[in-house]
Formats: structure tokens, C-alpha cells, sequence
């Protein structure tokens, strides 16, 4: 860690710690250099080198669970706990060989369950230290298992091999003594193998000083425990009590460094920024084969030892973990399973959309088409490509892109039910194969979609679909040819003026003239660039977000009830939708300003109308440029562009203005609040025969009227029992 991480009053911390470190230690010489009885010597380094160092570790681990969050909080909490039941058991011991006996406990004890547990949960400080955490639950359980079968491996090993023979014959030992220590060397054989990993291996880069710390301090905890069978046969051999070894000292030392590790995390800047560690997945390379072959191979020694022992007490530990190693295998091989099925998944899952990937769909198309031909059932293979999907990701990044791939493909799965598969084919294509459907069964639900999909609103555009079809075995026998032809349907529907699904048709898609398909591909590449500008208005004031998309509802919702044809709806909505497509010339500081406009920014805003018009020209969308030139016409010809009046005004054109001005009233600014409905009506109202025709003006009062439930002005009731164009209206 960096001295620039630390603060002053932290480095002088850390030094009074080191301070005290350097005490203890000439505290240790003091005791070894003068003549003092052993027991008072003994118990001298168990409270000061011992006892201490681990009442300072478990205060510092509890002070940094309170400053820390997230995973380094229940990281320091495994440490606080461990380091506390390690307090509670030495503390025992020490008042027991003070007072009682100085041999110690006889074992089997309770608290050495306490002490196995303390050991468990450093084991768990290390499984935090690296990423296995991170990764899926199934994987962790099983890498959890691995080590719990080496344990149960090892322990066994040791115990027949070592403790066992020297426990069994000595005073107050036993095959329960020879268990627990047999137990205390393997734990700490593992401390010291994970710490080594973690320093070398997984651990490689970012390590901080305090991280070190812990490793070097556990790496002694692991010591002290692989040297616990020696010391306790020679505490049980010796006529006297023990004189102060290297044991107590070096454990305590090793706490006093965890002691340290929490000094130096609490003096950190940036203590709590809740995730300090970014480490690699570990690689166990040949080792993740040999290893649970090897572990498998020890089940048959295991039976056999536990035969040999067949009857007696010392053959239970042996009999037990021969059961404990069978289960964990057995439990192990069905995970492994699992781990195989998800990898398989994962391996031909489109990772951003959910969707099956284009290399499973060679693959399983070949499977579905066997059943098929042998069936002799149709099979229908669908291709959806996403309009101007490149447009979606520029305007609205890649992030929005990525979320409408996955809601896409949820939908088309939905739609097609489970007969079917989807499968993200390209960037913005989709291919879904569906089974025992024929062309019309495809055609139907492909433009069900289309509804749902329109509703997928980014920035107020709708989002668009071209759809071809192919069936088998009317249009090929393979899946390439299937797929080319389905392709082949799909680009014809992309460049349509109509129908965005078509089924694939030799005579229709050869029958369009190569030039004609670019022409119409060009233009309707240009419509959606429209679309895309006229969405971008509407961002940039978080004002007038998806304003033109609410006219445009509005506005078809009033074409309706005039009585309007099919073809002046569809005019109407489009004509709503770009109608502002003009203010994209407009500078943002008169665009979003909030005060009164300045006559010469009047005159910029009043351009929008006839440049909106210069910009939908390419498109080749004639139909509605009446309609977005004149929607500010006043019905007593005192708008813009051209001042016309009453009837001279396009319908399309009179039904957006009034519809515009609803919506702008009824909407909330930054510079004023919105009116509510029925003031908004009455403003209507107020203005009609003026600024609005007054049919269409009552016609809209009388719809809203409807829907909110607010009673209607005379004028509007009169209007309504008059008859007067309210449910048809000439054009």
C-alpha cells in the first residue's frame, strides 16, 4: 500500500503497532534470559504473547466490520468471530493448566469443536480472498467439495499412518486423541497451501500490505496446527509441565501480524470502498483432472483400512470417513454434471440477447429437419431483422441496443411457444424455427408481433420488424437453403411499402428488379433516418420527452372520431410523429430557453414548419408534408408559414395543430406547471374559431370529456346533438 493512501495520524499508528510488536518480542528474550518458575514463565507468554495478540486481533476485525460494507465486512466478520473463539478456547486452557492440571484438558474436549470451527471459518477468510465467490453457485459447491474430500482424505491418512500409532499407547491418549490430532495437522496443511496459492497464484497482482499481513499470519496459524500432534504427545509424555516453546511464541506473533493486517486496512483512505479485491479465476490446469481421480482412488483404501479395523473403536473414524468421502463423491458427480449442462448451455447461448447463437443453429436446425422429413410435418424458418438497429445503438447507445436484442428475443419465444427456437443469427437479426406450423400458422403469429413490438418505445420511436419466411419442405430440403431463402423473403419485406412479413416466393422475390429493391431499400433507409432525427428533438429537452409520440396517439385517437379514412389515420399518426422534425435546425439556447422568446428567435422557431418539410423531402414522403408545414396555420389565418385560413388548411394539418397544443398544455415545463385537463379543454375551447377549426376543436373536447369523465361545455354538447362533423368530417 502506498504511502499516499495513509494519512499521518495513520503512519504514526502503524508505528506505535510496531512499537508494541518490538516489546513483546524483547518481553519473550526477557522471560527466556531470567530464572523464574516455569509455570509462572508459562503463564507469563500465554497471557502477554498469546492471549493479548488475539483479543488486539478480534477488537481491530470488529472495529473494520463496523467501518466496512458489502464483502469485505462479512470478510473481517469470519476473521472477528474466528479470532474471538480462539480468545474464549486458549483462555480456557490457560485457566485450566494455571489451576487445574498443568497437562491441560483431557481430550476428547468440547471446545475443540470451537477450536475446528475457528479453523473453518480462517479456511472460509481465504475461499473470500479469491473469486470463488464470484462465481456460479453450483461451481462454488463443488470446489467446496473438493477440498472437503481432501480433508476427509487426508485426515484419514494421517490418522492410520501417524497419530493413531503413537496416541493409541500413550497415557491419557486413545483413537479419540489420535482423531483430533490428526485433524489439527490437515487444517493446517490447507491454511498453508491456500496461502501460498493466494500469494503466488490467484492473488498475483494488487496485493496490499495489510492483505499480506493476513497470509503471513494465518500461514503460522496453519504451522502451529501442523506441529499440534508433536507438542501434545510430548505434554502428555513429560513428568512436569512444559517450559514456554517456540509454539505459543510463534502463534502468538502470527496473531499479533493479523493484529497489524486490521491496523493497516483501518488506516487506509480508502477503507471503505466495500470491494478492495480483483482477482483472477484460478487455473487448475492438469490438476483439475488428476484431482478427482485421485481423490476417487482413496475411496477403495479407505474401505479397506476401515475392513482391517472392522469391529474395533479405533476403526469408527476410518468407517466414517470412508461414508463421508462416498457421499461427498456421489453429491460431487451430480454437480459436475450440472456444471457440464450449464457449460453447454453457456457455450451455445447468445450472451446479450438470451437467444440460442448462430453456431447452434447449423446444429440444431439439422436435428429439427431430420424429425420433420421422418415426421413428415412442416417446419417453418423465420428470420426477423430489427429496422435501423444501427441507428437504435447510435442515437440511444449500446446499452438500450443490447436490452431491446434481449426483449426481442424473449417476445419472439413467447410468440412462438415451446415448438419453437430462437436464435440471434447476425447483429440485428433473429431466426426463429419453429415445428408443426404451415405458412399461414407463421405468417398469422409473425404479424401478431408486430403490435407488441411497436410498443417497445426508444426515445418516443417505435422500434420495426422485417419478417421473411421459409417452409419445409416447400422451399428447400436444407438448412442453408432454407435459411438463404428465408433471408431472400425477409430483405424483400425490409424494402415493402406495406407488408413486413412475406413468405418466401420464387416468382415474387425474382420478379423485383434488382434497381427497384435498392431504390426502395435506399428510401426506406432514409425513412428511418427521418424517424431517428425526429426522436433526437424530442431528447434534447427532457421537457419535451416522447412529446411527439403522445401527439401522435392523441392525434390518431381524433382522426378516429372524426371519421377519417384509413389512409388520413395512418397520415395523421406519421405526420404527428415528425412533425417537429424542423426544430432539429434550431440552436438549443433558443430551443430550451426558459424566458420569453426575442422576435428574432420567434422568426428561428417559426422556420421549423417549412424546414422540417426540406428534411422529410428525400424520404419521398409527400403524403404528410401538407400536414407538418401547416400545423401552425390559425383557423383565422394568423399562423405560419403561408397565413392561411379555415378550410384552406389541411385537415390533417388542423387536427395535429389542435392536438399539439393539448399535449404542450397538459405537460409539465421546467419554466411552468401544467394545466389539468379540464383547464386545458376550456383553453381549447376558448381558442376555437380563432386559433382552432371548431369542429375539430369540440370534437377533441367531447373525446377527452369521454375518457376523463369531465362534463362537457354547452358549446360541445350542442355540437355533439347537432351533429355538426363530429363523428364524420369532410376532407
Amino acid at each position: 500500500m502506498s504511502a499516499a493512501n495513509v494519512s499521518p495520524s495513520g503512519q504514526a499508528v502503524r508505528v506505535i503497532g510496531w512499537s508494541v510488536f518490538v516489546v513483546l518480542a524483547a518481553v519473550c528474550l526477557g522471560l527466556a534470559a531470567f530464572e523464574m518458575p516455569v509455570a509462572y514463565e508459562a503463564t507469563l507468554v500465554n497471557v502477554l504473547v498469546y492471549l493479548l495478540p488475539m483479543v488486539l486481533a478480534t477488537i481491530g476485525a470488529g472495529v473494520l466490520v463496523a467501518r466496512t460494507t458489502g464483502a469485505e465486512r462479512r470478510f473481517w466478520g469470519m476473521l472477528m468471530v474466528a479470532s474471538g473463539i480462539l480468545v474464549v478456547t486458549e483462555s480456557y486452557w490457560t485457566w485450566y493448566t494455571t489451576t487445574i492440571d498443568p497437562h491441560g484438558p483431557q481430550l476428547p474436549a468440547p471446545y475443540e469443536l470451537l477450536q475446528m470451527l475457528a479453523a473453518v471459518l480462517f479456511v472460509g477468510v481465504f475461499i473470500a480472498m479469491t473469486s470463488f465467490g464470484r462465481l456460479r453457485l453450483v461451481t462454488r459447491i463443488r470446489y467446496y467439495l473438493d477440498v472437503v474430500a481432501a480433508v476427509i482424505v487426508a485426515a484419514s491418512l494421517v490418522y492410520v499412518a501417524w497419530t493413531l500409532p503413537v496416541f493409541e499407547l500413550l497415557p491419557g491418549g486413545g483413537w479419540q486423541v489420535a482423531a483430533i490430532a490428526a485433524a489439527y495437522p490437515v487444517t493446517g496443511a490447507l491454511l498453508i497451501l491456500l496461502s501460498i496459492a493466494v500469494f503466488i497464484g490467484w492473488k498475483a497482482e494488487r496485493w496490499q500490505s495489510w492483505e499480506r499481513l493476513i497470509s503471513i499470519s494465518l500461514v503460522l496459524y496453519g504451522l502451529g496446527l501442523c506441529a499440534f500432534p508433536l507438542w501434545y504427545q510430548q505434554l502428555l509424555l513429560a513428568a512436569t509441565p512444559a517450559e514456554p516453546t517456540w509454539f505459543a511464541i510463534a502463534l502468538g506473533f502470527g496473531y499479533y501480524l493479523l493484529f497489524m493486517a486490521t491496523i493497516y486496512r483501518s488506516t487506509s483512505i480508502s477503507v471503505l470502498s466495500g470491494e478492495p479485491w480483483s482477482i483472477p479465476r484460478p487455473s487448475l490446469g492438469w490438476l483439475g483432472v488428476a484431482y478427482p481421480v485421485a481423490i476417487s482412488l482413496a475411496l477403495p483404501f479407505l474401505g479397506w483400512s476401515a475392513l482391517l479395523r472392522a469391529g474395533e473403536p479405533s476403526g469408527l473414524p476410518v468407517d466414517a470417513a470412508a461414508f463421508a468421502l462416498a457421499g461427498v463423491l456421489i453429491v460431487r458427480s451430480w454437480l459436475s454434471a450440472l456444471e457440464r449442462a450449464y457449460h453447454r448451455e453457456l457455450a451455445i447461448t447468445d450472451p446479450v440477447s438470451g437467444a440460442y447463437n448462430h453456431r447452434y443453429l447449423h446444429e440444431s436446425l439439422a436435428d429439427d429437419l431430420l424429425r420433420a422429413a421422418t415426421t413428415r410435418r412442416p417446419l417453418a424458418v423465420i428470420v426477423f431483422d430489427i429496422d435501423d438497429f444501427k441507428g437504435i445503438n447510435n442515437l440511444h447507445g449500446h446499452e438500450a441496443g443490447d436490452a431491446l436484442l434481449r426483449e426481442l428475443a424473449e417476445l419472439v419465444q413467447s410468440a412462438f411457444g415451446m415448438s419453437s427456437r430462437v436464435f440471434r443469427f447476425g447483429s440485428d437479426e433473429f431466426v426463429a424455427v419453429v415445428r408443426d406450423v404451415d405458412a399461414d400458422q407463421a405468417t398469422e403469429i409473425a404479424r401478431s408481433m408486430r403490435q407488441p413490438v411497436r410498443e417497445i418505445l426508444l426515445g418516443g420511436t417505435p422500434v420495426t420488424l422485417s419478417t421473411g419466411i421459409a417452409m419445409f419442405p416447400t422451399h428447400g430440403e436444407d438448412g442453408e437453403q432454407l435459411l438463404a431463402r428465408a433471408m431472400a423473403a425477409q430483405q424483400l419485406a425490409r424494402v415493402a411499402d406495406a407488408d413486413d412479413v412475406i413468405v418466401y416466393d420464387e416468382r415474387v422475390v425474382g420478379a423485383v428488379d434488382p434497381f427497384e429493391r435498392l431504390a426502395r431499400a435506399q428510401q426506406r433507409a432514409r425513412r428511418a433516418t427521418v424517424r431517428t432525427l425526429a426522436a433526437a428533438v424530442d431528447a434534447r429537452d427532457s421537457d419535451t420527452r416522447n412529446h411527439s409520440e403522445n401527439v401522435a396517439e392523441l392525434a390518431s385517437a381524433l382522426a378516429q372520431v372524426l371519421g377519417m379514412s384509413q389512409q388520413q389515420i395512418r397520415v395523421v399518426e406519421l405526420a404527428a410523429r415528425l412533425h417537429d422534425i424542423g426544430k432539429i435546425g434550431i440552436r438549443d439556447e433558443v430551443l430550451l430557453k426558459e424566458e420569453p422568446l426575442s422576435d428574432e428567435d420567434l422568426r428561428h422557431v417559426r422556420e421549423h414548419p417549412t424546414l422540417g418539410v426540406r428534411i422529410l423531402q428525400p424520404a419521398q414522403l409527400d403524403e404528410i408534408l401538407p400536414a407538418v408545414r401547416h400545423h401552425h396555420e390559425n383557423w383565422d389565418g394568423s399562423g405560419y408559414p403561408d397565413g392561411l385560413r379555415g378550410p384552406q388548411i389541411p385537415l390533417e394539418a388542423r387536427v395535429l395543430s389542435v392536438c399539439d397544443s393539448f399535449e404542450a398544455m397538459t405537460a409539465t415545463r421546467s419554466y411552468r406547471e401544467s394545466l389539468s385537463v379540464g383547464e386545458a379543454l376550456k383553453e381549447i375551447e376558448r381558442r376555437a374559431g380563432s386559433q382552432f377549426d371548431p369542429d375539430v376543436a369540440f370534437a377533441l373536447a367531447r373525446m377527452v370529456t369521454h375518457l376523463h369523465g369531465y362534463a362537457a361545455s354547452d358549446r360541445a354538447e350542442r355540437l355533439g346533438r347537432d351533429g355538426a362533423a363530429a363523428d364524420t368530417h369532410p376532407a
